[in-house]
């Protein structure tokens, strides 16, 4: 099998949200990488993520939810 039939078969197994999750990354990588060649050759993200990564993620997933979150322009002034 292909890498494009099983691509296909992949999708078919997806459900809505996962659909657009999904089309989304693709079509966010193809527009970084278009006008760039070396871009084009460089892994989207070549490190793996880590049980820190995946720690820290979910923390600022759970802040978000409570709300604990800034505007942009609160935090340009902060950094100022």
């Amino acid at each position: 099998m292909t890498a494009k039939e099983q691509l296909r078969a992949a999708v078919e197994r997806l459900d809505k949200d996962q659909a657009a999750e999904t089309l989304e990354f693709i079509v966010r990588r193809r527009d970084a990488r278009s006008g760039d060649p070396f871009l084009a050759s460089v892994p989207l993200d070549d490190e793996p993520e880590t049980d820190d990564d995946r720690a820290a993620i979910a923390e600022a997933e759970e802040a978000i939810a409570r709300g604990e979150t800034i505007d942009l322009d609160a935090a340009r002034a902060e950094l100022e």
